[in-house]
C-alpha cells in the first residue's frame, strides 16, 4: 500500500460515521404530523422543557418498545428516542450508512463501537425512565448529529438509543457540552375549554396552541386531523377557550407553543 492510499485509510478511520437522517421510521427535520395522524395507536404528546415529545408504546412477545420523538415548536423532528425492554428486543438499522443492524437486549458496547467508531464520551447514570442504571456512550456523527446509546449498567446489553441534532441532545442533558445557558420551563394547561358538538364521529386530533406570556391563547391551529372536519373544529374551539400557566425563561414569563391531543369517543350521553 502506498503512502497516499494509507493516508486515505487513516482519514477514513478518523472521520465520524456518515449518518442517515431516518431512524426507526422518523426523519430528522420532517414534520411529525403524518406520523401522528396515520399511526395506530395514536401517540401521546407532551409539551416539555426540551420540546414537544410524541410517544408511542407497543408490547409484543414479552418485549415492550417505547419510541419518543422530540420536535421543535413547528412540529419538525429534532430527536428520536427508542427504548426496548425484555430479554431481546427488535433488531434495528443503526442511523449510519451501510445498513449495520444493532439489537436491543443483545448488542454490547464493543459491538456498537464497531458500527459507530470510538465514542466521543462515556458516562453512567440512571435511565431516563428511572428503571435501573445505565452506561452511556455518545458517538459524534457527521454534521450536527449524534447518537447516544444506553446499555444496562456493568457491561450489559443495549436498551435505548437517542439520535438527533446535537443541540436537541444537549438541551435534554444527554451530551455533556453545548448546554444552553438559559433555563426554560414549558407552559402547562391551567383551565380546559369546552365546546358542544353533535356528531357520531370518533377520532383523535392534535392542535398547536400559541400561548401568550400572560397564559392566554394567541391562536390555535389544527396540526394533525382526526379525519372528521367537525371534530377538528371542536378541537380548535376547545384549545382557544383554554388558559395556561405561561412558559418562563430564567424565571420571566414568555410566549411559547403548546401541543395538545384531543380524543373524541362516543358515550351514551353524547348529543346526536
Amino acid at each position: 500500500m502506498n503512502l497516499v492510499a494509507l493516508a486515505a485509510v487513516v482519514a477514513a478511520l478518523a472521520s465520524p460515521p456518515q449518518a442517515v437522517d431516518t431512524f426507526y421510521g422518523a426523519t430528522l427535520g420532517s414534520s411529525v404530523a403524518p406520523m401522528a395522524s396515520g399511526a395506530t395507536p395514536k401517540p401521546d404528546v407532551f409539551t416539555s422543557d426540551v420540546g414537544q415529545i410524541w410517544t408511542w408504546r407497543q408490547e409484543s412477545g414479552g418485549t415492550a418498545v417505547t419510541s419518543r420523538i422530540t420536535t421543535d415548536d413547528d412540529g419538525s423532528i429534532a430527536m428520536i428516542d427508542v427504548l426496548a425492554r425484555g430479554a431481546a428486543g427488535p433488531d434495528v438499522a443503526a442511523p449510519v450508512r451501510g445498513g449495520a443492524r444493532i439489537g436491543f437486549g443483545t448488542t454490547l458496547a464493543r459491538a456498537a463501537d464497531v458500527v459507530f467508531g470510538a465514542p466521543e464520551f462515556e458516562g453512567a447514570g440512571p435511565f431516563p425512565d428511572g428503571i435501573g442504571q445505565a452506561d452511556f456512550r455518545g458517538y459524534r456523527l457527521d454534521g450536527d448529529r449524534e447518537a447516544v446509546l444506553l446499555f444496562d449498567g456493568s457491561g450489559g446489553p443495549l436498551r435505548e438509543i437517542f439520535f438527533g441534532r446535537r443541540a436537541a441532545l444537549a438541551r435534554a442533558g444527554l451530551i455533556p457540552h453545548e448546554a444552553p445557558p438559559d433555563v426554560f420551563k414549558a407552559a402547562s394547561l391551567s383551565r380546559l375549554g369546552s365546546a358542544d358538538f353533535a356528531t357520531r364521529a370518533e377520532g383523535v386530533a392534535y392542535v398547536r396552541v400559541v400561548v401568550n406570556a400572560d397564559g392566554g391563547v394567541a391562536g390555535a391551529t389544527l396540526f394533525a386531523s382526526s379525519g372528521d372536519g367537525d371534530l377538528d373544529a371542536v378541537a380548535i374551539a376547545i384549545a382557544r377557550g383554554s388558559t395556561f400557566v405561561p412558559a418562563s425563561r430564567n424565571g420571566a414569563p414568555v410566549a411559547s407553543v403548546y401541543f395538545r391531543r384531543e380524543d373524541f369517543v362516543q358515550s351514551a350521553s353524547t348529543p346526536r
